[in-house]
C-alpha cells in the first residue's frame, strides 16, 4: 500500500502464476550408427507429441538414404500445455559401409581390376563402355573414370591413398570393393 503527503492511498495487487516446469525430455537415436543402405528408423522421444528436425528427417522418421554419409544432429522439441518448450539433440552417423551389401558384378566377362588388393596403382579393363567412380568410405568421390573405345576400354589408375573403396557405375549396377594397402 502507498500513501502520499495528502493522505491519499492506493493499493496494487499482482497475481503471478508459476507453471510447473516442462517435462524432462528423453530422446536418443538408436542405433547411433548405420549405413546409407540401412532401412529408415522411427524416432522416439518422450513425452510423445513433439517434433523432429534435422537432415534426413521427415515426421518421426530418419532416412539414411536421404541424409547421405556423415554425422547429423536430430533435434526433438516438445511444447507442453503451458506453451513451455524443451528440446534435446541426438546425433547419428551414416557410413557408406563398403563391405556390407555391396552387390558384386559379373567381372569374368565385362570388367576386371588387377591387382586387387593393390598398393595404389592398378588397371581397370572392360569389354564395353563403362563410366566408373571410385568412392571412399566417407562417400566422397576420389576419382571418376571412363572406359570406352577411345582408351581401348582400359585405364591405369595410380596414386590412390591406402584404404577401402567402392568402385561403382553411375547407375550403381556395377559395384566392386577395392582395397589399397601400402
Amino acid at each position: 500500500m502507498y500513501t502520499d503527503a495528502n493522505n491519499c492511498s492506493s493499493e496494487l495487487t499482482v497475481t503471478t502464476t508459476v507453471s510447473s516446469p516442462t517435462t524432462v525430455i528423453a530422446f536418443a537415436v538408436t542405433p547411433a550408427s548405420l549405413c546409407t543402405t540401412s532401412q529408415n528408423i522411427m524416432l522416439n522421444g518422450t513425452p510423445a507429441g513433439g517434433t523432429y528436425t534435422g537432415v534426413g528427417v521427415a515426421s518421426a522418421v530418419f532416412s539414411p538414404s536421404v541424409s547421405g554419409v556423415g554425422t547429423f544432429n536430430i533435434n526433438y522439441t516438445f511444447i507442453d500445455a503451458n506453451n513451455c518448450s524443451a528440446s534435446k539433440v541426438s546425433s547419428i552417423t551414416v557410413n557408406l559401409c563398403s563391405t556390407v551389401g555391396v552387390k558384386q558384378y559379373n567381372f569374368s566377362k565385362n570388367f576386371k581390376i588387377y591387382p586387387n588388393p593393390n598398393s595404389g596403382s592398378f588397371m581397370l579393363v572392360a569389354s564395353e563402355d563403362l563410366e566408373l567412380t571410385i568412392v571412399n568410405q566417407l562417400g566422397q568421390c576420389v576419382r571418376s573414370l571412363l572406359l570406352n573405345s577411345n582408351n581401348a576400354y582400359q585405364v591405369v589408375v595410380e596414386n590412390i591413398p591406402e584404404g577401402v573403396y567402392i568402385l561403382c557405375s553411375a547407375n550403381r549396377s556395377v559395384q566392386q570393393r577395392l582395397i589399397v594397402t601400402r
